[in-house]
């Protein structure tokens, strides 16, 4: 830019905004693992046939666990966050061989752990296991269940895509109900596929094998 002599628009925030932004990201790294919790517990249920009541076992999923899941959601939010940073920088700069091997070290971490998402919050809702327990077995059912894994994403990418095709067909028509919608089912949906993927494989390793 410099070199052409173009100028370019940089956003600017003021103190007041800054200071809501990061109170929003403290609110949300706080209630994140409560959140996924009571989502998971739901989902759970829902695959094992037991009789679901939405408000109230979310709730108590989320009271039965709330130190622990705390915890487990401030560890898991930082883990998320530092893995988007480190994509986004290293996305933006390279050419040389270190530069490009961590970023993609990073792709490969982002990928782990995206799949070990999908057992960390199902086994603390399931069993009395120490959070560092909770991470190794994730790691390992990651691999364990890879199949069923690819499932669920394939599920998740069908789904994200009727979405993104019916936005795409009925924006233009005027009609804003797909872009609405999708907030009120899509993220339960995807939850729930995590768990269609994941809990059998728990259910084989750490339920039927004891």
């Amino acid at each position: 830019l410099g070199v052409h002599g173009i100028q370019m628009n940089l956003p600017t925030f003021s103190p007041a905004v800054i200071w809501l932004m990061l109170g929003l990201g403290l609110l949300m790294a706080v209630i994140w693992g409560w959140i996924n919790i009571g989502a998971t517990y739901c989902t759970r249920n829902m695959l094992k046939g037991d009789p679901v009541f939405i408000t109230s076992d979310f709730f108590y999923a989320i009271k039965r666990n709330l130190w622990s899941g705390l915890l487990l959601g401030l560890i898991d939010f930082g883990i998320i966050a530092i893995l988007l940073i480190d994509f986004v920088y290293f996305s933006r700069i390279g050419g040389t061989f270190m530069l490009d091997s961590f970023y993609y070290i990073t792709c490969g971490l982002c990928i782990i752990y995206f799949f070990m998402r999908f057992y960390i919050y199902l086994m603390l809702v399931t069993f009395d296991i120490k959070i560092k327990k909770i991470f190794k077995n994730a790691l390992i059912f990651s691999v364990l269940g890879v199949g069923r894994n690819l499932i669920s994403l394939l599920g998740m990418i069908i789904l994200v895509g009727l979405n993104i095709l019916l936005i795409l067909i009925l924006w233009p028509l005027g009609i804003v109900v797909p872009i609405i919608f999708p907030l009120i089912y899509l993220l339960p949906s995807v939850n729930l596929l995590i768990s269609y993927g994941a809990y059998p494989v728990i259910e084989k390793y750490m339920i039927k094998d004891n």
